[in-house]
């Protein structure tokens, strides 16, 4: 019982530092100040029905510059264009001068195992990967605003 007791106050007694240390010296505190080097738009509509979204990660360089499409995993049931790893990988590579755009795509029934339904989800997941394929050709065409290289 006193190991348990002791345990509690050495724990009050560190958040109670912790706690005088924030609010007490709150104007000596300074926070790093930088810039990104990428810029983020999220939620991008692709479709015509505007279900379907991208997120864009837009490097500060001028001029036209690659594009990397990430997809996401999750056996076309589950996961999503801001999972952890597929932000990582589109911040890296947005910092190393690529255009980058995370998309999300159309998922399957999680519950169910059946054949036919992990057959219609990846249908869909590449139908929706097309269409955003023809939405990256088509907005190329009409003024590039994602200022992609189309050569690369």
């Amino acid at each position: 019982m006193k190991k348990v007791r002791f345990t509690g106050y050495l724990a009050g007694a560190i958040l109670l530092s912790l706690t005088y240390y924030w609010f007490v010296n709150k104007e000596q505190q300074t926070l790093p100040s930088y810039s990104l080097p990428y810029a983020v738009v999220e939620k991008v509509p692709y479709s015509i029905d505007k279900q379907l979204t991208a997120d864009w990660y837009l490097p500060q360089k001028e001029g036209l510059r690659p594009v990397l499409v990430l997809v996401h995993g999750g056996g076309f049931v589950e996961g999503s264009a801001r999972d952890s790893h597929i932000v990582h990988l589109a911040r890296h590579f947005a910092e190393k001068g690529w255009v980058c755009a995370s998309i999300e795509y159309r998922l399957g029934y999680r519950d169910s195992l059946r054949p036919r339904h992990t057959v219609q989800a990846t249908i869909e997941a590449v139908q929706d990967l097309r269409t955003f394929l023809r939405y990256l050709k088509y907005t190329t065409t009409q003024g590039n605003p994602w200022h992609v290289d189309t050569n690369r």
